[in-house]
């Protein structure tokens, strides 16, 4: 008997690993895309959008709907800049996909487009933001209604010990910490994949040829885009190879045996200034004696994690 599907929402701001997340999680036989929505944050929403539909399109998934979500944080404002491991702002690790012949962004808002996949759908929901959280809390702040058809949120962002943006602070949580903090208190079941696993999750110089080694367009597009990416991490932070961040939430999905976990009680810090924006994660609750709210992600089988990826390459190819 063919296992069912897990019904999956993806919020992106796309760049490289949030591009290699949706090949995951699109050609995965375990996840069923209901609809993407974009947000600023890796670039501007206006190219975010635009690197999502074009490599929807790129992939053979016309069918996807994609709608626009929050151009900034809920309290401040958003400055586009370039990104030493995402390339050019408008382009994926400056690979430039062909313009869009069939795709169109929805007409419909990031927060309306979830709204109708979830009431649509008849089993509850996956939300999977990899990006800022604000699409996330607008839906949850304006639909509360629909908190019931939410089976939870794999998000990836925060860190239990450290940060890549400030000392305290990971770039999802920091893009807009409040919209963070919001999520946290929704009363969702949550697993947050954070910087202590998704740094485990790395693609070497010899995984981004074993993409391209089956053959196809997307493969070859796989280890392209990650060429800023390598060639960051490897010459200027001194890691093995790039982090794969965005692919950890779909991989839990896909088999959460892979993907090792602890409970515990976590919220976002608001109010400090040197620890502003940082995820408190206080491990089984024992030190504030809270109930745990969610699970951390700590490591992952990091070979497995790289099969899967060429498997969704291999199965986008040969839909095309």
């Amino acid at each position: 008997m063919t296992e069912k599907k897990i019904p999956v929402i993806l919020d992106v701001d796309t760049g490289v690993d949030d591009a290699l997340a949706l090949i995951l999680a699109l050609g995965s036989d375990r996840i069923d895309v209901k609809a993407v929505t974009t947000c600023f944050g890796n670039c501007s929403l206006e190219h975010a959008t635009e690197n999502t539909l074009r490599l929807l399109e790129y992939i053979g998934r016309p069918d996807v709907p994609v709608a626009m979500g929050a151009e900034h944080s809920l309290l401040r404002g958003f400055t586009e800049q370039e990104l030493p491991m995402h390339g050019r702002v408008d382009t994926i690790g400056n690979v430039v996909l062909p313009p869009c012949s069939r795709m169109k962004v929805s007409e419909l808002t990031a927060v309306d487009l979830i709204a109708r996949a979830v009431s649509e759908s008849t089993d509850p929901v996956w939300l999977v933001p990899v990006a800022p959280m604000t699409n996330i809390a607008a839906f949850l702040h304006c639909r509360p209604d629909l908190k019931e058809k939410i089976a939870g949120i794999a998000f990836m962002g925060g860190a239990a010990y450290t940060g890549n943006f400030s000392p305290a602070s990971e770039a999802n949580i920091w893009n807009d910490v409040e919209a963070a903090a919001m999520v946290f208190r929704a009363g969702v079941p949550m697993l947050m994949c954070g910087l202590e696993v998704t740094f485990k999750s790395y693609c070497s110089p010899e995984d981004a040829e074993a993409m391209a080694g089956t053959g196809g367009p997307i493969g070859r597009f796989a280890r392209d885009c990650q060429q800023p990416y390598l060639d960051y991490s490897l010459n200027t932070i001194g890691r093995p190879g790039c982090a794969m961040h965005d692919g950890v939430p779909i991989a839990w999905l896909i088999d959460p045996d892979k993907v090792t976990t602890r409970p515990a009680f976590g919220e976002v810090d608001v109010w400090g200034s040197a620890t502003w924006g940082a995820t408190n994660i206080d491990f089984d609750g024992r030190i504030s004696g809270r109930d745990c709210n969610m699970l951390v992600a700590t490591d992952i089988d990091r070979k497995w994690y790289i099969s899967e990826y060429i498997r969704a390459i291999r199965a986008r190819e040969a839909a095309l």
